[in-house]
C-alpha cells in the first residue's frame, strides 16, 4: 500500500491504486496496535460504513482485524458519519471507526478514527503508519475471539434529534435536500417523516456508492445544479440543502440559487447563540471573510482564526470553551445545545429552527452580514513536494513589507491595505488552496495580482490567469 494513504485527519485513498481490501486488515490491525497502546487502552469500538461499493469488503476485514485481538465490535451498519459520533457520545463506548471517503470519488475509501470521543489526527495517524510500515502489530495468538454484535445506529440519533426539535414537527417547510445518492438519507427519511414535514422533497436518497448523479460535495457549485433547478421550477419552496458524502457537511443554497459560503453561515448561526454566550469565541478556519468575523464581533463575540482542519476546530473549541465553530467547506459544530461535533443534519435542524424563529428568509440572514468582494476558494494542483517551498516563497515576500500584517497559523494569511488573501497546503490533497476579500473589486484584483506574482516561479501563466480571471 502507499504511504500517501496516511493523511491528516484520517487514512483515505483509492482502492486497488493506494490499497486494496486485503490490505485494509493491516490498516486495522494497524488502527488497533495504536489505539491498544494508548494509556486507556481498548477493549471495544463502535463500526459504522457509508454506501461505497467496497465499504462492506473493506467492514469485514477491519472485523476480523479487532475480533482476533480479543476486541468486541459494535456494528451499527450503514450510517453517516455523525451517527458514529453520536454513538460515541451516547454510549459506554468511545472510540469507533466509520470507513468512508467522504466526498472523494467513488473509487476512493478509508478509514476515519476516533479514540476517546475525540478524532485521531496528524502525529497520531503518523503513528499508525509507521506501526504498519514495521509491522509492529499487536499480537493476536492466545486470545479469545472478540464478539460481533449488530445495533441499530439510526432510530437513536433520529428519535434525539426529534426529541430535541419538538417545536418544528409539523411546521412543515417546503425544502429540497440533496442526499447525492450518499449515507445521510438514512437518517434524514426517518428523521422528515417523525418531523411530518411531509411537503419537503428529497433528491436523490438511493444509496448508490457510485454517486450516478453528482459528487457528494455540496460546496461545489456544479454539484447543486439539480437543487437549483427544482428551486428555478418550484418558487413555492424556501430553499435547498446538500449534504456530502458521509454527513458531517450540510451545504445550503438560498431560493434564488446563491449557495451560501460556510463562514456566512456560521456567523448567522453566531447571533442567537451569543445572545446566550455573551463574549464567547466563535471559532472560524483561516479561509474564513474578514466580513464574517467582523459580524461576530458586533454581536458580542470574537472570531479566532485556527488552522483548517475539523479536527483543529473541535480541539480550539474544547481549549476555549467555544459554543460554536466550522469552516469555509460548511463543518458545523455547535456545542451549544450539542456535542460539539460536526453534524451536516443536525447543522440543517439550526438553520430551519433559525429561520422559523425569525420567520424570515435565508436572503434575508445574509443582508444582515457586512458587505465585501470575495472570491470563492481556488484550488491548484501543486505537486507534494512543491507545497513547502510556494508556501516559503508567500511567506517572504509578503513578510518583507511592513504594511503587510502576515497570519501564519496555516500557511500565509497577508491582510494588506487593500484587504486580505491566503495562501494554504491542503493536508488532504496534492493541492495548495487561496481565497481573497477586499472591500472593492480593484483591490479584490490588485491582491490577487500580488499572489500571481508570488506563484508565477511556479505555475504556469495561463494556468494563473485562469483562477484570477475574476
Amino acid at each position: 500500500m502507499k504511504k500517501n494513504i496516511f493523511r491528516e485527519y484520517d487514512i483515505r485513498g483509492e482502492v486497488g491504486i493506494d490499497f486494496t481490501v486485503g490490505d485494509a486488515y493491516f490498516i486495522a490491525r494497524g488502527i488497533l496496535s495504536y489505539l491498544k497502546s494508548t494509556p486507556s487502552g481498548l477493549r471495544r469500538i463502535i463500526l459504522a460504513r457509508d454506501g461505497r461499493a467496497h465499504s462492506e469488503a473493506i467492514h469485514s476485514q477491519v472485523v476480523r482485524a479487532f475480533t482476533e485481538a480479543s476486541i468486541d465490535v459494535v456494528d451499527i451498519g450503514i450510517a453517516p458519519t455523525p451517527a458514529l459520533y453520536f454513538a460515541l457520545q451516547t454510549t459506554s463506548t468511545p472510540s469507533g471507526i466509520i470507513i468512508t471517503a467522504s466526498h472523494n470519488p467513488p473509487q476512493d475509501n478509508g478509514f476515519k478514527i476516533v479514540h476517546n470521543k475525540k478524532s485521531v489526527c496528524g502525529k497520531e495517524i503518523a503513528k499508525i503508519s509507521k506501526i504498519v510500515e514495521n509491522k509492529d502489530f499487536f499480537p493476536i495468538n492466545g486470545h479469545s475471539p472478540g464478539t460481533l454484535n449488530k445495533r441499530d445506529g439510526i432510530t437513536p440519533y433520529v428519535d434525539w434529534l426529534v426529541d430535541h426539535f419538538t417545536h418544528l414537527k409539523n411546521i412543515n417547510p417546503k425544502i429540497v435536500f440533496d442526499c447525492a445518492n450518499a449515507v445521510p438519507s438514512v437518517v434524514l427519511m426517518p428523521l422528515l417523516e417523525k418531523l411530518g414535514w411531509t411537503n419537503s422533497k428529497v433528491l436523490f436518497a438511493d444509496l448508490d456508492g457510485s454517486f450516478p448523479n453528482h459528487a457528494a460535495d455540496p460546496t461545489v457549485p456544479i454539484n447543486m445544479t439539480d437543487v437549483r433547478h427544482f428551486l428555478e421550477k418550484h418558487k413555492n419552496f424556501e430553499l435547498g440543502m446538500g449534504f456530502d458524502g458521509d454527513g458531517d457537511r450540510m451545504s445550503p443554497m438560498t431560493q434564488d440559487g446563491f449557495l451560501v459560503p460556510g463562514d456566512q453561515l456560521l456567523a448567522i448561526y453566531s447571533k442567537e447563540i451569543l445572545k446566550k454566550h455573551r463574549g464567547a469565541k466563535v471559532i472560524f478556519d483561516v479561509k474564513a471573510s474578514q466580513a464574517a468575523l467582523k459580524f461576530v464581533e458586533s454581536c458580542g463575540g470574537v472570531g479566532t482564526l485556527v488552522a483548517t482542519g475539523h479536527t483543529n476546530i473541535k480541539a480550539a473549541m474544547r481549549s476555549m470553551r467555544s459554543p460554536l465553530g466550522g469552516e469555509l467547506s460548511c463543518h458545523f459544530n455547535f456545542a451549544d445545545r450539542y456535542f460539539g461535533f460536526d453534524d451536516g443534519i443536525y447543522a440543517a435542524l439550526r438553520l430551519v429552527e433559525l429561520l422559523d424563529m425569525r420567520q424570515t428568509s435565508l436572503e434575508a440572514l445574509i443582508a444582515e452580514l457586512p458587505t465585501s468582494v470575495s472570491s470563492s476558494e481556488i484550488r491548484l494542483h501543486c505537486k507534494e513536494e512543491d507545497k513547502g517551498r510556494v508556501i516559503k516563497a508567500a511567506r517572504d515576500f509578503f513578510g518583507s513589507r511592513r504594511d503587510v500584517e502576515v497570519i501564519s497559523v496555516d500557511g500565509v494569511r497577508a491582510h494588506t491595505p487593500l484587504g486580505w488573501g491566503l495562501l494554504r497546503a491542503s493536508n488532504t490533497q496534492s493541492l495548495i488552496s487561496m481565497r481573497f476579500e477586499s472591500s472593492t473589486t480593484e483591490g479584490l484584483k490588485e491582491i490577487q495580482s500580488e499572489f500571481s506574482e508570488v506563484l508565477s516561479p511556479f505555475f504556469e501563466k495561463a494556468e494563473l490567469e485562469k483562477h484570477f480571471k475574476n
